[in-house]
């Protein structure tokens, strides 16, 4: 029994290649995390929410993450799509996922508000995230190979 338990650990131990870091590899998805947090903070908090950095924050969060988040999740491996279709794709990719999620928003009791996309979207993009993260984590040989 223990055997296969260490075995089943070591498939899930990290073997970067060289020249790429830990940090580095996990740092989008990092700041995804954060910054939707920092930036549901933003739009949660009184005092915040009437400044014109909620501004700032919101248009990357609704323009950019979602779509970054999704494209993360298809292609988990930095060397599967570069960094400028990546961009492109993360930007088109989000103002589809906006619509879609805008779309079926509608369709239910509490509508187009604020609370609902903010929770909608952010939902989405942790979910997202999550699952980029365990791409990613699959994505990385094992010791033995």
């Amino acid at each position: 029994m223990d055997q296969i338990m260490e075995n089943n650990l070591e498939s899930f131990e990290l073997n970067e290649p060289e020249g790429d870091s830990i940090v580095f590899k996990w740092a989008d998805l990092i700041g995804i995390l954060f910054f939707t947090i920092f930036n549901a903070l933003f739009i949660i908090i009184p005092p915040l929410n009437e400044s014109i950095i909620r501004v700032f924050l919101g248009i990357p969060f609704v323009l950019f993450l979602p779509g970054y988040a999704l494209i993360s999740a298809l292609f988990p491996k930095t060397q599967d799509l570069e960094m400028i279709p990546r961009i492109a794709l993360s930007i088109g990719s989000s103002i589809s996922l906006v619509i879609i999620i805008g779309l079926c928003l509608i369709y239910t009791p509490w509508g187009l508000r604020l609370s609902p996309i903010l929770l909608s979207l952010s939902g989405t993009v942790l979910i997202l995230t999550s699952i980029a993260a365990l791409r990613r984590l699959q994505s990385h040989p094992s010791k033995n190979s």
